[in-house]
């Protein structure tokens, strides 16, 4: 028994005394080989606040969002009208600490003023947030994050897109316009001024005449689509493309609030069958204008005659109204000799006078913008399988163009005018750029 309790110790074996348990807190050291206190024990959850914990936030509770100046003022006015605490925390659906919390805030500062918090500072100095402004002006084709890569600072290309956002530097996709030298600017200016103090009277007695293509498979341009996450290759989310196709080009011309006859490009032009177009098509369109204003006049002269006005008045009347002005753009097929010789010995014997145009200002041609609408109606229309077809198509939809669409048009000429003189022959806004010239993106959505 003796050599029992008298057993040598051996670093092989451990040992462990069981004492009774110690209380956190305690401020005398564990001791030694002494089991550490777990602390209280705790109780077991019940399953519905472990099914609270284990599901996602959707599930959870959420923070309802910060008052508003506006609920701020109701509160305030609530209080000063003698409701109490419990009151107007039920009228607003809120804590009663949050009206006391704004109750004090009211008696410290009536105005309630936002106070400037203590958060972290900018990582970019003044000086190098209008170093960021200024290499932006400089080179407005710049992106984010060439600007970032730049800077001596380690940011982040969206602290730079702040900043630039924040100085109304936004990124944008450019508009497309025709290259204006200063040839062009000075020839733009000085029409503009030429024409400046010209009367609506005046402007319906031009003839506005141009070129466009319509293409049947054209897909230039943006097309926008409502699509879900995931809908992105749906088969009408996406615009299909197809090789091929075919085009056609027509010449159109209107006066007043008149649309004028089509003419059928095929092939492509040249001054040959520019002139065609002339005669076959343009100077017909005058004769019959200068024909119904004639007749027009003697129908007024009679029914003037009849109210007792001498003869010699209505002749002066005849004589100061103006002739009609044929515009065409400075193409080569409209500027070649033959063409040129062929215009100048008509426009005696019709008598009518040809504008002088500035190159590069499909802007100042409200054509264009009928163009366009004329586009838009086309594309409401199902799918032509030929370029016949489509043709008629476009003369159709030319033709029923309503009076009040030029009439606007002819309109917009003095705004188009102060805006060219205003930017020195600059670019004006009232176009969406060449591309209404152009082709147009016109059956590719539809089935």
């Amino acid at each position: 028994m003796h050599s029992m309790m008298l057993r040598p110790f051996h670093p092989a074996f451990s040992y462990k005394i069981i004492s009774p348990r110690r209380r956190r807190g305690s401020t005398s050291p564990p001791l030694p080989c002494v089991e550490v206190n777990p602390g209280p024990r705790k109780s077991k959850r019940s399953l519905s606040e472990l099914h609270r914990a284990t599901t996602p936030d959707a599930h959870r509770k959420k923070k309802r969002p910060k008052l508003s100046p506006s609920e701020k003022g109701k509160i305030i006015g609530a209080l000063e009208a003698g409701a109490s605490v419990h009151k107007v925390a039920q009228m607003f659906g809120i804590d009663r600490k949050t009206v006391r919390l704004w109750r004090e805030r009211h008696k410290a500062d009536p105005q309630l003023q936002r106070k400037k918090g203590s958060g972290r500072p900018r990582k970019l100095n003044l000086t190098t947030v209008r170093y960021i402004h200024m290499t932006a002006l400089r080179n407005r084709r710049q992106t984010a994050t060439s600007i970032t890569n730049h800077l001596i600072y380690r940011v982040s290309r969206r602290t730079v897109a702040r900043r630039l956002a924040e100085a109304g530097l936004n990124g944008r996709v450019a508009a497309k316009k025709p290259l204006l030298t200063q040839k062009h600017r000075k020839m733009r200016l000085a029409w503009a001024r030429a024409h400046k103090h010209w009367t609506p009277a005046q402007w319906r007695r031009v003839i506005w005449t141009d070129e466009t293509t319509v293409r049947i498979n054209d897909t230039a341009g943006r097309q926008y689509v409502r699509r879900r996450i995931g809908e992105r290759l749906n088969d009408n989310c996406v615009v299909t493309t197809v090789k091929g196709g075919f085009k056609v080009s027509v010449w159109g011309c209107f006066a007043g609030s008149k649309p004028g006859p089509i003419h059928r490009i095929t092939g492509n032009l040249d001054q040959h069958k520019f002139r065609a177009i002339l005669k076959d098509t343009a100077f017909p369109f005058i004769e019959k204008l200068i024909n119904e204003e004639k007749k027009e006049a003697k129908e007024e002269r009679k029914i003037e005659l009849k109210e007792g006005q001498d003869i010699k008045e209505v002749k002066e009347d005849e004589k100061k109204q103006c002739a009609w002005v044929f515009q065409q753009d400075n193409d080569p097929k409209h500027t070649a000799k033959v063409n040129q010789n062929y215009l100048n010995e008509k426009k005696d014997s019709l008598k009518f006078s040809v504008m002088a145009w500035p190159s590069q200002s499909p802007d100042l041609n409200p054509i264009e913008n009928a163009w366009r609408t004329l586009k838009i109606n086309i594309r409401k229309h199902r799918r032509p399988t030929t370029e016949d077809a489509l043709y008629e198509l476009i003369k159709a939809e030319w033709e029923k163009l309503p009076a009040d669409i030029f009439e606007r048009l002819l309109e917009s000429m003095p705004k188009r005018i102060a805006e060219v003189t205003k930017n020195r022959g600059g670019y004006t806004r009232l176009t969406r750029g060449p591309r209404s010239t152009g082709t147009f993106l016109i059956f590719s959505l539809l089935k």
